[in-house]
């Protein structure tokens, strides 16, 4: 679990950050979950989350009403596939 403050009337919330231990894999990474998970759009590529909206902290827009946003941001692994010969 990770925490951001975001300025007021911004929309860039956070990087996800991940790294590829294996060679030739990509990753990609994607919203799954959250109660606010609508409010929020991801870069596919580079993991930069944001909101769709800027918010205004006078208006929360959140599900519990109270400047609080769930969201969830995973990064996958895509498989890579290598071929080598085996004497």
């Amino acid at each position: 679990m990770a925490a951001a403050n975001v300025a007021e009337h911004a929309t860039a919330v956070t990087t996800i950050a991940a790294s590829d231990i294996s060679k030739g894999g990509t990753q990609t990474y994607s919203i799954v979950g959250g109660a606010d998970a609508a409010r929020f759009s991801i870069n596919s590529t580079i993991g930069v989350l944001s909101f769709v909206a800027a918010r205004d902290y006078e208006l929360p827009s959140g599900i519990g009403g109270n400047n609080v946003y769930d969201v969830i941001g995973v990064p996958r692994m895509a498989p890579c596939t290598t071929s080598s010969r085996v004497p």
